[in-house]
């Protein structure tokens, strides 16, 4: 992801944290050459929302190859693992790797790719 790009996901994840609401939950992981939860699973109190955007305006442009079936497979654990469960849960894939439209990554999903 070029450093132009990390800014538009840096845009975009503020936008997502700032519309959740206080029984939203959110976690965030992230991934470049390995997967890393940046947050763990909580819901979005006023300074959970703060500390969630702390560590989105932290993420830096960082070269490498991705890895986003492992963040993915995370991701998924995080879901799995929650002690509450909702009749609704997403995980959201930001990344411009277009090895995910080719299916050159296996991910368990049809991505759609613009």
């Amino acid at each position: 992801m070029t450093a132009e790009k990390v800014q538009i996901m840096k845009r975009a994840m503020r936008l997502v944290v700032s519309s959740l609401s206080s029984s939203d939950r959110l976690s965030i992981v992230a991934f470049v050459a390995s997967s890393k939860r940046l947050l763990l699973l909580r819901r979005m109190t006023t300074n959970s929302r703060l500390t969630a955007r702390r560590i989105v305006d932290a993420i830096v442009f960082n070269q490498g190859m991705s890895s986003p079936s492992n963040a993915l497979k995370k991701a998924r654990k995080v879901l799995e693992n929650r002690r509450e469960r909702n009749p609704v849960a997403s995980i959201m894939l930001l990344s411009d790797d277009r090895r995910l439209c080719s299916g050159e990554i296996a991910v368990g999903y049809q991505p759609s790719c613009h």
